[in-house]
């Protein structure tokens, strides 16, 4: 998977050699015997490349067999309280949590058995909170009073296993310069697929979602008593919150025939993304921004009801 000291490529085109042919179309000589020497390689390009360990198996093609764990752990505590602190007052509350850990998750990542800081996959790590309290209070034998506060929180994170174990990838770290705020691997992109043997992308900086949904409410009731009639009154708010705040991520992109010129002699496209890589020839760059989007709504009940019985 690493790159050997002469890089063989069929009908690499040198970007060295770019010029434009009279009719107008740019073009670039092969190099020779279609090999890229040492020399061009990009130091960059290099470094990435040293991140990858070695096939452990021979062949050009399907040479290393990589496996992750697939697990998932769940935990979901709970507990629920009712305590009558006398005749006319009562308490209950109740808490749970739910929390399901999978760092290496279908189909968030499709786990690939690469290391975890440069494989794609993508962890589920989903943890959510619930409390209630209620109180109820009899204040006269026909008045009935009830209060409820509630809370829930939901949190989803789609971590690489490389993130959610507290490390950080430094762009410093193999010569890239102009990362702002990355955190993973920045994401190398082939844009020709299934062209002669390679690798899928690498790195999964610009996948992420990181939400938070936060969900109190609260609401009243009274019931009071007169007669034939029993009178009902309440109401009821609640708030709902949700925060998108991925990580900044870096994404570059390799491609074949966009990246290096048509060949003169057969007016073809020269050229193949993983030569472009070599070269340090980026088809596009990008840097998604950090991101804070917040998005609310608040929902408001009121209800009256009396119910009279004849007799």
């Amino acid at each position: 998977m690493r790159a050997s000291s002469n890089w063989g490529c069929t009908s690499c085109s040198d970007p060295a050699t770019r010029r434009t042919a009279p009719n107008g179309t740019l073009v670039a000589d092969p190099f020779t015997g279609n090999v890229i020497p040492p020399s061009r390689f990009d130091p960059v390009a290099v470094a990435f490349l040293k991140l990858v360990p070695a096939a452990p198996l021979s062949g050009l093609t399907s040479n290393y067999p990589g496996a992750n764990l697939s697990q998932r752990d769940t935990k979901i505590p709970s507990i629920k309280l009712d305590h009558t602190v006398n005749a006319k007052l009562k308490l209950s509350g109740y808490w749970s949590t739910t929390g399901t850990d999978s760092p290496f998750s279908t189909p968030n990542g499709n786990a690939d058995g690469l290391p975890a800081n440069i494989s794609v996959a993508r962890g589920t790590f989903i943890h959510t909170l619930t409390e209630r309290l209620n109180l109820d209070y009899n204040a006269t034998p026909t008045l009935l009073m009830h209060f409820g506060a509630g809370y829930s929180r939901n949190s989803f994170v789609d971590d690489s296993p490389f993130t959610h174990d507290g490390n950080t990838f430094d762009c410093k770290s193999v010569g890239l310069q102009g990362c702002q705020g990355n955190v993973n691997l920045p994401t190398l992109i082939s844009t020709v697929s299934g062209t002669l043997g390679g690798m899928q992308q690498l790195g999964n900086a610009v996948a992420h979602t990181h939400t938070l949904t936060l969900r109190p409410g609260f609401n009243a009731t009274a019931t009071y008593i007169r007669g034939n009639h029993t009178y009902k009154a309440g109401a009821e708010v609640t708030f709902q919150g949700n925060i998108t705040a991925p990580p900044s991520g870096v994404s570059l992109t390799f491609g074949g025939a966009s990246a290096l010129p048509a060949n003169l002699a057969t007016g073809s496209a020269t050229g193949f993304p993983f030569a472009s890589y070599l070269l340090g020839g980026v088809t596009t760059a990008s840097q998604v921004a950090p991101t804070n989007p917040r998005m609310g709504k608040a929902q408001w009940a009121f209800f009256l009801q009396d119910s009279y019985k004849v007799n």
